[in-house]
C-alpha cells in the first residue's frame, strides 16, 4: 500500500495532468484585425463590360497581365436581367459561352486567341451535350481543355467555365520597341548583344517609349 502510494504520488510529479503554462487566449482586438487596403498593381488592368454578367463577388470579370488576359468564371447569368436562364443545360452552356465571348472581346482579345479553357459541370452526364454547344461556339479553333464535375455550382447553375486568351500586347510590344529604336538612329531594332549593350542612350529610348505605352 506504501509503495501504490509513492508511486502515485512520483507519477503526478514527473507527469502533472494540467499544463503548468498554457498560452493566454488571444485578446479581442488580436482575433478581430481589420482588413488591410490592397490595391490593384500597376501591372494588373481589370476587365469590365456590361456585355457579359457582372461578377457576383469580390472579383474582376477578368485581368489582363501583360499579353495574357485571365477570365474569370462565367456563369449562364443574362446581363440584361441579371438572372439565370431557365431551360436546362444546353441554353445555360450557350449564356455562359455568351458572357465569355464578351469578357475576352472587352479585353482586346478575340476567341481565336483563348489558349486554355476550364469548364465545370454539375453533372458529367451532360458532358456530350455541353460539347456540342462548345464545338459549335469555337468553331475549327480548338484550346487546351479541362472539365471536372462539381459537387455544387454558384447559385446552383448547371455549367461555368473559364479561360485564358493572348492579346495584340506582344505584338504591339515589338513594334514599339522597332519604332524607338528607329527614332534613337539605330539602323537595326534587334542587333548583336554586344550593340546593344553599347547603346545606351538607345535603351533609355526604348525604356521611355515602353514606359509610356505601359502607362
Amino acid at each position: 500500500m506504501i509503495i501504490a502510494r509513492l508511486f502515485s504520488r512520483s507519477s503526478l510529479l514527473l507527469y502533472p495532468t494540467t499544463p503548468r503554462w498554457t498560452s493566454p487566449s488571444p485578446s479581442h482586438s488580436t482575433r478581430f484585425r481589420p482588413m488591410s487596403t490592397v490595391t490593384t498593381h500597376a501591372s494588373l488592368t481589370p476587365v469590365s463590360t456590361a456585355a457579359a454578367a457582372a461578377a457576383i463577388g469580390p472579383y474582376s470579370q477578368a485581368i489582363k497581365a501583360g499579353d495574357l488576359v485571365f477570365v474569370s468564371g462565367c456563369m449562364p447569368i443574362n446581363p440584361s436581367i441579371s438572372q439565370i436562364v431557365e431551360g436546362g443545360i444546353v441554353p445555360q452552356a450557350e449564356q455562359a459561352l455568351s458572357n465569355l465571348k464578351a469578357i475576352v472581346e472587352a479585353s482586346g482579345s478575340d476567341l481565336g486567341r483563348v489558349v486554355k479553357t476550364n469548364l465545370f459541370l454539375k453533372d458529367m452526364n451532360d458532358f456530350v451535350t455541353v460539347n456540342n454547344v462548345y464545338a459549335k461556339f469555337f468553331g475549327n479553333h480548338k484550346p487546351a481543355r479541362s472539365t471536372v464535375e462539381v459537387a455544387r455550382l454558384p447559385k446552383d447553375v448547371l455549367f461555368e467555365i473559364e479561360c485564358v486568351a493572348r492579346t495584340e500586347y506582344a505584338m504591339r510590344e515589338v513594334v514599339f520597341i522597332s519604332q524607338a529604336a528607329w527614332s534613337c538612329g539605330v539602323s537595326q531594332a534587334f542587333g548583336t548583344k554586344a550593340d546593344r549593350e553599347d547603346l545606351a542612350v538607345d535603351r533609355r529610348c526604348k525604356e521611355a517609349s515602353l514606359y509610356g505605352y505601359y502607362k
